[in-house]
């Protein structure tokens, strides 16, 4: 074993024995480059790392600053629905209001059209009152049918007794009453 253990301390002063020269320089310039291109691959791998973590950070800050944004944007959104549907709804019940009025006013303005029914009713039987009492009148005026005018105005007495009319009849009836009886022809004694 010592044989070999020499034969191997020999074999690496042999690799390890001064160079020449010539071959030191190259070697020299080898060593040079190899570090060189080790601390430039070192520095790039550094830098680029360093960019990518600064791309990457500012990534999520732009990210985190852009998700507030839209938050901040949805919320307003929010607000601004909320505030439109209340707006909406505000105006519906304005136009249904103004609508109601609109109905109001018009059936006021029929109802202001149509007679009084009442009223209409009265007319009708005072008019019919006046025309029993003309017929009694031409009975009694132009006809001189006195007993018959009686008779006349005791019917418009009879059927409309508290209209104006029946006042007129009973004041004719008193006219004939003062009168001197005077036998008429076609009158019934």
């Amino acid at each position: 074993m010592d044989e070999r253990l020499t034969q191997l301390l020999q074999d690496a002063d042999r690799a390890f024995s001064q160079p020449e020269v010539a071959d030191t320089a190259v070697l020299i310039g080898r060593i040079r480059y190899r570090v060189h291109r080790r601390r430039v691959r070192r520095t790039v791998f550094g830098l680029s790392a360093a960019a990518m973590i600064a791309i990457i950070a500012t990534m999520a800050i732009t990210i985190r600053i852009e998700q507030r944004r839209i938050n901040r944007l949805q919320s307003q959104i929010a607000d601004l629905t909320e505030k439109t549907d209340a707006t909406v709804a505000f105006v519906q019940r304005v136009l249904e209001e103004h609508e109601g009025q609109q109905r109001l006013a018009r059936s006021n303005q029929r109802l202001a059209s149509t007679p009084d029914p009442i009223r209409e009713i009265q007319a009708r039987v005072d008019q019919t009152a006046f025309s029993m009492l003309y017929q009694a009148d031409m009975l009694y005026k132009q006809l001189n049918l006195t007993d018959s005018a009686i008779e006349a105005y005791n019917r418009v007495i009879e059927m409309f007794p508290d209209n104006r009319w029946a006042e007129t009849a009973r004041q004719r009836i008193k006219e004939i009453e003062e009168q001197p009886k005077t036998k008429v022809k076609g009158d019934v004694s």
